[in-house]
């Protein structure tokens, strides 16, 4: 019946669902779809472990969310501006280079594990 705790458990195994859906999506080349799913990911986990709505947060909003969260500020920086290249890759003409996607998967995963971390107690 507590529907905060149950989004909670299931965060991480569902960021997890998605970091995997994001490693095939590699295989594709469709950065646009990659740079949609990443954002993606980290926003529901942050909602899923905060228990608040993301849908409408901004960047900048996500940022105060965070710090109000127990959240070190360079980390939450950290994530807004890993959100904000995501979105500017996504909508903007920019070349396919398989280094730098690798990477944002790679450091999209680091962000969920380190938030997974930090929000334990919260």
């Amino acid at each position: 019946r507590n529907t905060g705790l149950k989004r909670k458990l299931n965060a991480f195994k569902k960021a997890q669902k998605r970091l995997r859906e994001a490693s095939e999506m590699l295989k594709t080349n469709d950065i646009k779809m990659l740079c949609g799913k990443l954002p993606e990911t980290i926003l529901f986990y942050i909602g899923d472990m905060l228990s608040v709505d993301t849908g409408s947060l901004t960047s900048d909003d996500l940022e105060s969310v965070l710090k109000r969260g127990s959240i070190d500020p360079e980390f939450a920086e950290h994530i807004r501006k890993t959100l904000e290249m995501c979105d500017f890759v996504r909508f903007a003409s920019v070349g396919d280079e398989s280094e730098f996607r690798e990477t944002i998967v790679k450091d999209t995963h680091d962000i969920i594990v380190k938030l997974k971390e930090a929000l334990k107690y919260t």
